[in-house]
């Protein structure tokens, strides 16, 4: 990959890039993420309900990022590629049954009142 975001495809269902500003429109159409665990990237697959594999994280905030996938069992690791192949199939086996399982999770975890929530939250610490 280079600076221009170049983008490498395999048969149209695989697209490698570099680094984009349609993340959330990519991930309505996606059916899985792999990649770093970015906070930006990790919440907008929440909010996509796209379950995650990481295959590197930085340390501190990212780590903590994975971490909170694995708490909610939204999110796997590979450390290298044949982690990645394992992580793939066990999403995929039985009828993607644990894929599906993740998405579950991920809905159950949305909350559409949470910036609303927030705000007041701010408002009452900051303002009062």
């Amino acid at each position: 990959m280079n600076q221009a975001g170049i983008t490498a495809e395999a048969s149209g269902r695989l697209v490698l890039m570099d680094g984009t500003k349609r993340m959330h429109e990519l991930f309505a159409q996606a059916h899985l993420y792999v990649g770093k665990a970015g906070a930006a990237t990790v919440f907008e697959a929440y909010a996509a309900e796209l379950p995650v594999i990481v295959n590197y994280s930085l340390p501190g905030q990212e780590q903590g990022n994975l971490e909170l996938l694995r708490r909610d069992a939204c999110g796997l690791y590979a450390e290298g590629p044949s982690d990645l192949l394992r992580a793939v199939e066990h999403l995929l086996e039985n009828r993607a049954l644990n894929w599906r399982r993740i998405r579950a999770r991920m809905r159950g975890l949305r909350r559409a009142e949470g910036a609303p929530a927030i705000v007041d939250l701010a408002l009452k610490r900051f303002v009062s």
